[in-house]
């Protein structure tokens, strides 16, 4: 479990220790909770909420609250917990966030969509931050990586839902390197070979989870018999429909383009 004992000094400011005190109760509470299930469906609705509220932290716009993030997360922290053998509230987090992901790709909808866009970047943030403390605690990392591989699982699961097969590209050759070093032909695959290597190994998978709309987050299965489509200049994302990929098109622009430059500069 997280750790639960004296916190270490609260800075001057108010309402940076609010937030922080704040945040860290949030992390303990949900964490000792969630414990308790081990099966995901009976989680009740009012801790995944919780951890959505713990999500929107990360992208707060208060000066504050980042400065309680930053001293939350930050090496003086983290060094406290490790040396008295608690796991640090990053790990605890990203941890939290992997079973919010799973939950939420399973709802669809308005919510797979909300994890695609936030819930996964607030887990890269926290991966990130997991990272750095197995590098400073070398004799961690293990429990660190554990932490750290389930929230590459789900994150990876969902990305390829949508249809990103950048991201979910990306994410298969990290976790490729939790079981040693990599094999140098899968290194050299790209992202569209690794794409239908993984569909093609995890058929059971592949039936039990269908494709969503990267847009409203509607499941192909409800889309009366309809496959998605993929968008065709970067074919890294699906959609139920001509008026959701429209719609999409203003958030999707950037990321569209770089992709179809990359793809061309290769092909040359």
């Amino acid at each position: 479990s997280s750790y639960t004992g004296d916190q270490p000094a609260f800075p001057d400011d108010e309402e940076i220790s609010n937030a922080y005190r704040d945040t860290v109760k949030l992390i303990q509470t949900v964490d000792r909770k969630m414990i308790g299930y081990e099966r995901l469906e009976d989680i009740p609705t009012y801790l995944f909420k919780l951890v959505e509220d713990l999500v929107e932290i990360f992208f707060s716009e208060s000066e504050k609250v980042k400065a309680a993030l930053i001293m939350i997360f930050s090496d003086s922290i983290v060094d406290c917990y490790v040396d008295v053998k608690w796991v640090p509230l990053a790990c605890c987090t990203i941890t939290l966030i992997e079973r919010l992901v799973e939950h939420q790709s399973r709802v669809g909808g308005e919510t797979l969509v909300d994890c695609y866009n936030r819930t996964i970047k607030a887990g890269e943030k926290l991966y990130e931050l997991c990272k750095r403390i197995y590098e400073r605690h070398p004799d961690e990392t293990q429990k660190v990586k554990d932490h750290m591989q389930g929230f590459l699982c789900d994150s990876m699961h969902l990305v390829m839902r949508v249809g990103d097969k950048k991201s979910f590209a990306e994410k298969t050759r990290i976790l490729a390197e939790y079981d040693g070093p990599l094999n140098p032909r899968r290194v050299r695959r790209t992202d569209e070979e690794i794409w239908h290597m993984w569909r093609k190994e995890n058929p059971t998978y592949i039936e039990q989870n269908p494709f969503a709309c990267i847009y409203c987050g509607k499941f192909e299965l409800e889309n009366g018999g309809k496959k998605h489509n993929q968008c065709s200049a970067c074919m890294n994302a699906l959609y139920c429909s001509k008026k959701c990929q429209k719609s999409h098109w203003k958030q999707h622009k950037a990321g569209c383009k770089a992709i179809s430059r990359s793809k061309n500069s290769t092909s040359r």
